[in-house]
């Protein structure tokens, strides 16, 4: 039968064998309690660790906020350049040692240039935030078609394992509007009578389709002056960058009397309006002046110079009749 005893086991009494040496109690007391220390510290330590939750165990992660804005508008011009910013914010959370050195770069689908500040961020401890800014340019004259996307990537480097994160964003081209007319016949020698076609070009000089509108802004003036003016069309619809859409203004002004007069000088003034620019409540207009000069001392059915060698061919019918009657009344 077997009893406790201070931490022993007693058996029962009996002969030691011969040859054997038999180990005292006193030398079992001095070498058991640290054997149990060591053996209660390792399995203290095993049920610390499984019983820990998940939660409370650190693992390296990599994070970054989405870009904001998530859209951005940009305005370039003809002879200006556009711009675009964004920010977004990496996130890493790593346990205590080495730092985690994370590498940041830019990209855009349109190939437009693009900088990304700063570059690096070595993340020490157990990590931290760091607010990223990206600057994006677009070329001048960019179409207002164009959409790019713009991508940061962050990857960093922890333990031996790679670890990234990425964010993107839109850049979209505001549409300008720019409108240039042209023509060869900016002035024009006319007689009262003669039917004139003026011919005149509008260019769109914008990065979007447009539509203008034509005006004729002193009609009325002409008309009590007796012009007769035809408008060919009165918008010149969708024309798309650097091209053109042409217009005609037919101008005449009929003779009602026999008139000698000096030439006279008219103005058809033209007012050129963006339609596309007036759906976004912008006023963008462009006005042509033709100028008419209309010859004077006119004689129905005669131009001057025919009027002329009438007069002089009157002229010396007159002088020879005079001639003849002074000898005849001699």
């Amino acid at each position: 039968m077997f009893a406790h005893n201070n931490g022993y086991i007693k058996s029962p009494k009996c002969a030691p064998l011969r040859g054997s040496t038999v180990k005292r109690a006193s030398d079992h007391s001095r070498s058991t309690p640290l054997g149990l220390l060591l053996l209660s510290g390792m399995l203290l330590t095993t049920v610390l660790a499984a019983s820990m939750p998940v939660s409370a165990q650190v693992f390296p992660t990599l994070k970054m906020s989405g870009l904001l804005p998530p859209e951005k508008i940009t305005e370039p011009t003809p002879s200006a350049q556009g711009h675009a910013s964004f920010e977004t914010e990496i996130t890493v959370t790593k346990p205590v040692g080495p730092p985690m050195r994370v590498t940041i770069t830019v990209s855009i689908d349109t190939g437009w240039p693009a900088v990304v500040s700063p570059g690096a961020v070595p993340f020490p401890g157990a990590g931290g935030n760091q607010k990223v800014t990206v600057a994006v340019v677009v070329p001048q004259a960019t179409p207002a078609s164009s959409v790019g996307v713009v991508c940061v990537n962050a990857i960093g480097i922890f333990g031996g394992q790679a670890y990234s994160a990425n964010s993107c964003a839109q850049v979209l081209v505001k549409q300008y509007f720019r409108m240039t007319p042209e023509s060869q016949q900016a002035f024009l020698q006319t007689a009262p009578g003669q039917v004139n076609v003026l011919s005149l070009k509008i260019y769109n000089q914008g990065n979007g389709l447009d539509t203008f509108s034509v005006d004729l802004e002193n009609s009325k003036e002409l008309a009590k002056q007796g012009w007769i003016t035809q408008l060919s069309r009165p918008t010149v619809d969708n024309v798309p960058p650097d091209d053109f859409g042409p217009i005609t203004i037919g101008l005449s002004r009929p003779v009602t009397f026999i008139a000698i007069k000096p030439g006279e000088v008219a103005q058809v003034r033209v007012l050129i309006k963006s339609d596309n620019a007036a759906t976004q409540e912008l006023l963008v207009s462009k006005p042509y002046v033709f100028t008419i000069y209309e010859k004077g001392f006119f004689i129905p059915g005669f131009d001057l110079t025919m009027a002329m060698m009438v007069f002089a061919v009157m002229a010396v019918l007159l002088e020879r009749r005079t001639r003849r009657m002074r000898n005849g009344s001699r």
